[in-house]
């Protein structure tokens, strides 16, 4: 992740890698939804900042896909997060819903 601050904003730019740590192959299409957090925990306190979709023609299990974003957000950002929900919307169907959270500081 890198952050460049002027006038008064911070422009963030990312690289979310998404694993299939599943034993069946990944098939559909979900949502990915990026927040500006004080912490590492997903909550109604963030700020959504981008929102994207994801087609996933097959993923196989082991196998990863990346998804590239940007957002601007009012400085000072430095030391606060990024969340990365991962099918926000719960559109696939999964064994484990509970590891669908990526995080990162940002710098």
């Amino acid at each position: 992740m890198t952050r460049i601050t002027k006038r008064g904003k911070d422009y963030l730019s990312f690289l979310l890698t998404i694993r299939n740590v599943g034993n069946t192959p990944l098939t559909g299409t979900f949502v990915v939804r990026f927040y500006r957090s004080t912490d590492q925990t997903w909550d109604g306190g963030d700020t959504l900042l981008l929102t994207r979709t994801v087609r996933v023609t097959r993923l196989a299990p082991s196998r990863t896909t990346s998804l590239i974003g940007a957002a601007t957000v009012p400085s000072p950002s430095h030391g606060r997060f990024l969340l990365g929900v991962i099918d926000a919307t719960n559109t696939i169907v999964e064994s484990n819903e509970t590891n669908n959270l990526a995080t990162a500081v940002i710098p």
